[in-house]
């Protein structure tokens, strides 16, 4: 009956991709604190999202977009009248790009993407071949620069049975919380190999090794989808600080919810040796001559 519903309305993935780009502009003008440009962003997004809401569809999924636009209507009057409603976080915001993901062609759209080298038996096993990558950011890169991808294996956990649609996102900040990139989602994935969640996925930090101060840090962020909340929640994160970000390889402990920047009250989430997995690669950027 669920998977009915579900499947009752799906969009296309240029209009979730286009719906996930007018959302990242959002919040990149609001993280930058350019309050008219984010503002307009928002409300191009919220006529976007009503453009697609479908009479005949699941309740579920126009639920999904309802939730999205009261989200970003909430974000446009505390930016306009901070104070004149309850306070909607950025954070808040950032969880509507889980809510649009599940309006996709499946609820884990990543899972049936497969490259010209998948292998069904290793999918069968809870891993994959193929390694889906971020968008970059339109930025030049600078010659003589490092830029780093960060390759996202898999999290333990021993309840990762019950969690559903995970994403993780990241975050580079520095001590004072200040944001360093914009924040970037990995696609959704229900592939476990329990106690694993599975993910397979690359991210490429838009800044180099060289521009992240020496009290910056990298923090991941798992979330997961509450059915009965429709709505996506923090699980737990893993920070990375700087003098960790090294090319190889790591195991990152998992700390409890909330998010902390400051790293001030870290408290594991279990004394079982359950870490997020994640692999650094480096490139020195040089620039090709004509």
């Amino acid at each position: 009956r669920i998977q009915i519903l579900f499947e009752r309305m799906v969009l296309s993935e240029d209009t979730i991709q286009s719906l996930i780009s007018e959302l990242q502009s959002a919040i990149n003008y609001d993280t930058w604190g350019q309050l008219i440009e984010a503002i307009d962003c928002y409300k191009k997004l919220v006529e976007k999202l009503t453009q697609n809401l479908d009479v005949d569809a699941s309740c579920v999924a126009n639920q999904r977009i309802h939730n999205c636009c009261n989200t970003c209507k909430k974000r446009i009057i505390y930016l306009e009248k901070p104070g004149s409603i309850e306070h909607v976080t950025l954070k808040d915001v950032k969880l509507i790009s889980s809510e649009m993901e599940l309006l996709g062609p499946c609820k884990d759209r990543h899972r049936n993407r497969k490259s010209a080298n998948s292998n069904p038996k290793a999918e069968a096993n809870g891993s994959s071949l193929f390694i889906h990558t971020s968008y970059n950011y339109k930025e030049k890169k600078k010659p003589g620069y490092t830029y780093i991808t960060v390759y996202l294996d898999k999290v333990g956990l021993k309840d990762a049975t019950y969690l559903l649609d995970c994403f993780i996102t990241m975050y580079i900040k520095d001590s004072s919380e200040k944001d360093l990139a914009p924040m970037q989602d990995t696609g959704i994935s229900n592939n476990k190999n329990i106690p694993y969640i599975i993910f397979n996925y690359n991210i490429n930090i838009p800044i180099p090794l060289e521009c992240i101060p020496l009290d910056g840090a990298i923090f991941f962020e798992l979330n997961h989808f509450k059915p009965k909340k429709v709505t996506s929640s923090c699980k737990c994160f893993a920070v990375m600080d700087y003098d960790e970000i090294k090319e190889g390889p790591a195991a990152l402990e998992l700390y409890k919810k909330p998010i902390d920047f400051k790293k001030k009250n870290l408290t594991l989430v279990s004394s079982k040796p359950l870490w997020l997995h994640v692999t650094l690669k480096m490139e020195k950027y040089e620039e090709r001559k004509p």
